[in-house]
């Protein structure tokens, strides 16, 4: 179902955000407000930088995104992945920074 498999490493929003411009327009629609007063008081923030990272990223449907931290359920499974030889990452999910966001992108075959 998916092909062109790749790991993105985020070191933290704004490097992300300033990455992909576009992403600062998905964050206004999202959450309907500017990225940069996401933690004024008045506005409640309360996702972490990896659910923003996610909501933001399920706006490309052309793409599959796996968002995954170190020790998280979603790095767990993909770190049995490589080690059952199921999925070749490209690099070894052994030795990931806990300080950093993950991305594990897909793009969509077509159906058939």
């Amino acid at each position: 179902m998916y092909e062109n498999l790749a790991i993105w490493e985020i070191n933290d929003l704004e490097s992300f955000f300033n990455a992909h411009g576009l992403l600062k327009e998905i964050f206004v629609r999202e959450y309907r407000m500017l990225f940069e007063r996401r933690f004024n008081a008045e506005n409640n923030f309360t996702d972490s930088d990896s659910v923003v990272v996610g909501k933001l990223l399920n706006h490309f449907a052309d793409k599959y995104f796996v968002v995954f931290e170190n020790g998280d359920p979603n790095y767990i499974l993909l770190k049995e992945f490589q080690e059952k030889s199921v999925l070749d990452f490209g690099r070894d999910m052994n030795v990931l920074d806990p300080s950093k966001i993950y991305v594990l992108e897909m793009d969509k075959k077509k159906d058939i």
